[in-house]
């Protein structure tokens, strides 16, 4: 408690300059503006640093990649090789040896691009290997109808929805390449029983009823010499019956009448009552059976290079595709 009144005495008599208050007010924000810019130029340094560090390295990898490439591309300890021709002189002016810096008397840096391979053509004695069967560049002329020929067809047996497939197969009996662009024409002829008026050729598309055909894009196709090409072909029948031919009448039995026989003639002629029945002669003839003839003619022209025959036909639809390379 002494010691505490001592301190206390010591100080009574201190008083507060009269402007204290006003400095302390100016002075602690001016204390706390300093405080913050030195942490700001602080944090300002930092970021600075962050980003100077790898440019210097980035820089001093680049300058050691540029040393690198001079040094692999003009090394003094290598021999100098001689550009000149046969008469020149490797001496300079001064009779000294000539200078084996790079800016003088080295040979330029081989391109870096490689030159492209020359063409099969360009070289002497170089041959083109044909256009392959079925190809589609247009690098020959339309073949004309000369040009074809050997035709030959092929009709298989229904299968179970009773659809028949096939294909006509032509040649080119040329000696020279030429293009097929189409699937030509098919034409058909009803035989027998069966309807011409129901019978139709239609070209083959994605999604009919001819799921057996190839569904591909129409391409001109370059036959060379003894190639071939095929036209396949679908026969669709009407839902009618089978194969599209109306289904067979069911036969009703024929009622016969009682009576005795009678002896002797009917008339006072002779004649027999048979004999005024009317001729067989008079009935129409009974209808062979039926079948649709197809024929195909190239897209060059008639006349047609094969044919076929679909057997038991009467009514539905010939799909067909085009060109196609043989199988």
């Amino acid at each position: 408690m002494a010691l505490r009144q001592l301190m206390q005495d010591a100080v009574k008599s201190l008083k507060p300059a009269p402007d204290a208050l006003d400095h302390l007010r100016h002075a602690v924000p001016a204390r706390r503006t300093r405080r913050r810019q030195a942490v700001a130029g602080a944090a300002a340094a930092f970021l600075l640093a962050c980003t100077a560090v790898p440019a210097l390295l980035h820089a001093a990898n680049t300058a050691d990649q540029q040393d690198t490439t001079a040094a692999g591309v003009s090394n003094p300890n290598e021999p100098r090789q001689d550009t000149g021709g046969a008469g020149e002189s490797s001496q300079d002016d001064t009779g000294g040896p000539a200078d084996t810096g790079t800016s003088e008397g080295s040979a330029p840096a081989p391109s870096a691009t490689p030159s492209p391979n020359p063409s099969p053509t360009s070289a002497p004695g170089a041959t083109v290997a044909p256009t392959p069967s079925g190809s589609t560049g247009r690098t020959a002329p339309t073949c004309d109808r000369a040009q074809l020929g050997s035709g030959a067809s092929r009709t298989g047996a229904p299968d179970a929805k009773g659809n028949v497939y096939g294909w006509f197969r032509v040649a080119n009996v040329s000696a020279k390449g030429c293009l097929v662009k189409g699937g030509g024409a098919l034409t058909v002829i009803a035989q027998g029983s069966a309807d011409a008026s129901k019978i139709q050729v239609l070209d083959h598309t994605l999604g009919d009823p001819a799921t057996g055909l190839p569904d591909v894009a129409a391409a001109p196709l370059v036959l060379q010499p003894g190639d071939t090409y095929e036209v396949r072909f679908a026969w669709v029948p009407d839902a009618a019956g089978p194969n599209g031919c109306p289904a067979p009448p069911t036969p009703t039995p024929t009622p016969t009448t009682g009576g005795g026989s009678t002896s002797g003639s009917s008339s006072n002629n002779g004649t027999s009552a048979s004999d005024n029945t009317p001729a067989a002669a008079d009935e129409p003839p009974t209808p062979g059976p039926a079948s649709v003839a197809v024929s195909h003619t190239p897209e060059a022209g008639a006349p047609a290079v094969a044919d076929t025959t679909i057997p038991d036909a009467c009514a539905g639809t010939i799909y067909k595709t085009t060109a196609l390379a043989p199988r």
